[in-house]
């Protein structure tokens, strides 16, 4: 069964992917660990490889919306337990649900604020900062992927606050959301939740020692190096993945006309969420 990792692009669900492969995968040193290789059970979705082997027809997005469920079943044919990374929105195009309780097992959120998903965005895909929020505010916006050359509409993101709520809001399954601010500011206690959620629909050990041993192995610091060190495949088209790390970033660094745009847009969101006061 498929436990979900999901979020909208740049929010964190990078680093939560690598601390669940240390504490998974029993990883102890900090200096070994590698940032380019799983030791759980996971993949992305949808996966280029699993497209091209079931014949899916990917010319339009309507068309590969309908493989979704045939997609996890294949999945869940060949695994019991797997994490599966995704930046779709929780969405039903044209009847054809994302996923369901059949397929799926559960879900881990990761919501981050709007205005410094732009700063760190714009530097993954080397797009200006306008360009970038352009596309967080528009319900049609989709992330790109490529087969055999060919791009081609591989995740449907919608707004940032489409994306939020249709995850927020799924009854199908239990999906826990975790705010990136917190895994930074209470890093101890927002990954011991997310151990304990993984217990409850996993029965996997909740371990308070393992948990400060992998919050040091996936420290930013430590992936930063790492990944100076031997590279990372989800780089993207900036100097480094693992830029930042830190929350704020926005009020030194985004348009104020920009950021004011966003929080009008989502203000209700935002609000909920604590971004705004």
């Amino acid at each position: 069964m498929i436990i979900w990792l999901a979020s909208y692009p740049k929010s964190g669900n990078t680093w939560l992917k690598l601390f669940l492969s240390a504490y998974l995968g029993n990883h102890k040193d900090p200096d070994t660990f590698d940032i380019n290789k799983m030791m759980i059970p996971f993949s992305l979705f949808p996966k280029n490889s699993i497209i091209k082997k079931l014949d899916i027809d990917y010319s339009n997005f309507n068309n590969l919306s309908k493989s979704w469920l045939q997609m996890q079943t294949y999945i869940n044919l060949n695994n019991s337990k797997i994490f599966l990374k995704t930046h779709n929105a929780m969405c039903t195009i044209d009847g054809n649900p994302f996923t369901n309780a059949n397929q799926s097992l559960g879900a881990i959120y990761l919501v981050r604020d709007p205005r410094d998903i732009v700063i760190s965005y714009s530097d993954h895909l080397q797009k200006t900062h306008s360009e970038v929020a352009e596309n967080l505010l528009k319900s049609d916006t989709f992330e790109e992927g490529i087969i055999d050359g060919k791009k081609y509409n591989f995740t449907l993101l919608g707004s940032w606050s489409d994306h939020y709520k249709s995850w927020k809001n799924y009854k199908g399954i239990n999906v826990l959301v975790i705010k990136y601010e917190d895994l930074i500011n209470n890093t101890f206690l927002t990954f011991e939740k997310i151990i304990k959620y993984l217990n409850s629909i996993l029965d996997i050990k909740i371990s308070r020692d393992r948990i400060s041993e992998c919050i040091k192995i996936t420290s930013f610091d430590n992936l930063q190096n790492l990944e100076k060190k031997n590279g990372f495949i989800e780089k993207g088209y900036g100097k480094l993945f693992f830029r930042n790390g830190k929350s704020g970033n926005w009020k030194m660094n985004l348009n104020k006309n920009l950021s004011e745009k966003i929080e009008k847009k989502f203000f209700y969101e935002m609000k909920e969420l604590g971004y705004l006061r």
